[in-house]
């Protein structure tokens, strides 16, 4: 009895209660992702062409005060796009934006995507799966069956006007065209296939790399230096001059001439040595008829 008055009274202790709450494990919750909403390029336009011609930081309020009513999520999607930065209620141009206002809208929102990985995804399920056009509802359920952890607890409506805001964003990019239904038709996005392949996969999706094949008959270039040398005619070549040898003689002057032929000398080859004998050494005219 004692026992369990003691624990009766336990238990009603407040204190002793919330200690054991503290204790108790807590359910596991999810913090719900941004994701844009609401916004249109034109929206993009208005706002970040005013904080184009603002210095620094400026408040929200004054913004507003500018531009009239800014619904807060619209702020909070071109936040999430990196086109301004946010410092509690203080705003400012971000890198981003400055390319966005400079005239480079596709470029920037072209970044927007491949920044924000929930984008960059749905254009890559839309190149591997050659998309050609996804209506609003379709990349709604896309998101939540394959992105439910990053998604949290949003869904519904909520995803829808998230597809819608992405297709403005891709339609502002260059990678397809954004058409709001009407008459019965869904709204949708037909896509540029061609570009979304560059977003995903690079300038080689093109085709467009350059071609490495050489000329199959490249001329060499010449150097001019030598291509004068090849040019010009070689100089002629002078025939060489036998030199004349002249024997004075004197009656005081012997001269001793040994001659050696071979034995198997022919007639003819006696007869010449003795002809040049005359003519190179004794000076003598040889007429070529002379025995």
């Amino acid at each position: 009895m004692f026992a369990l008055g003691e624990r009766s009274r336990t238990q009603g202790n407040p204190t002793q209660s919330a200690l054991r709450a503290m204790m108790l494990p807590r359910p596991e919750t999810k913090e719900a992702h941004v994701i844009p909403i609401k916004t249109s390029v034109d929206d993009m336009q208005r706002v970040l062409g005013y904080m184009s011609r603002q210095i620094g930081w400026v408040e929200v309020s004054k913004a507003e005060k500018a531009l009239g009513s800014v619904d807060e999520r619209k702020i909070a999607a071109m936040v999430e796009f990196g086109l301004i930065l946010r410092d509690g209620a203080n705003i400012k141009l971000a890198p981003r934006g400055q390319t966005f206002v400079a005239g480079d809208q596709a470029a920037a929102l072209r970044e927007v995507i491949t920044s924000i990985d929930l984008y960059r995804a749905t254009v890559e399920w839309v190149h591997y799966g050659s998309k050609s056009e996804a209506t609003a509802a379709e990349i709604g359920q896309y998101w939540e069956s394959s992105h439910s952890d990053t998604l949290g607890n949003l869904q519904g409506s909520t995803l829808k006007d998230g597809a819608v805001c992405f297709g403005r964003v891709v339609e502002g990019a260059g990678l397809g065209t954004f058409t709001v239904g009407r008459g019965g038709k869904e709204t949708r996005i037909a896509f540029n296939l061609t570009e979304v392949a560059e977003i995903v996969t690079g300038p080689s999706a093109r085709g467009t790399t350059p071609s490495t094949q050489e000329d199959p008959d490249p001329t060499p270039e010449t150097d001019p230096v030598q291509a004068g040398i090849a040019k010009s005619p070689a100089p002629m070549t002078p025939t060489p001059t036998q030199p004349t040898v002249s024997v004075s003689t004197s009656p005081n002057v012997h001269v001793n001439v040994e001659i050696h032929i071979a034995a198997d000398a022919t007639a003819d080859t006696v007869r010449e040595i003795f002809r040049n004998m005359a003519y190179y050494i004794l000076d003598k005219p040889v007429d070529e008829n002379d025995r």
